[in-house]
């Protein structure tokens, strides 16, 4: 999948510092026949529930950012692959990977609305 390269690389060259080098990635699996609205609404579902600030979302991604606005997050979805993957990135690893994972849990436990999820691969630390 060509994509998520992409979407890192984007993330780096937008991180708040020069020679930013925290990036933190993960993804859920979306149930079959989930459609793109139902997984960007449980994504914006999310990103408030960990306390983000929500910014202009595209046509497939939920961009957020911290309050000091120097980390950087993206719910990117593609459900034709029953998948969503969530990056964040910042100066330094440490800062961006327990929100990723906190994202990610509220992805995956967002109530009612949107897509249904089942929990990803485990992630290698």
């Amino acid at each position: 999948m060509r994509r998520a390269p992409l979407i890192a690389l984007m993330l780096l060259a937008a991180a708040p510092q020069a020679g930013a080098a925290g990036l933190s990635v993960g993804h859920e699996w979306l149930d079959s026949g989930a459609s793109l609205q139902a997984c960007m609404n449980r994504a914006t579902q999310a990103v408030r529930q960990v306390g983000l600030q929500l910014m202009d979302p595209t046509s497939r991604a939920v961009w957020a950012e911290n309050r000091a606005q120097d980390q950087l997050y993206v719910f990117y979805c593609i459900p034709e692959r029953n998948v969503v993957t969530v990056t964040g990135t910042a100066s330094r690893f440490e800062d961006v990977d327990p929100v990723v994972t906190q994202l990610r849990d509220a992805f995956r436990n967002g109530g009612r609305a949107g897509a249904t999820v089942t929990p990803g691969p485990l992630r290698k630390q």
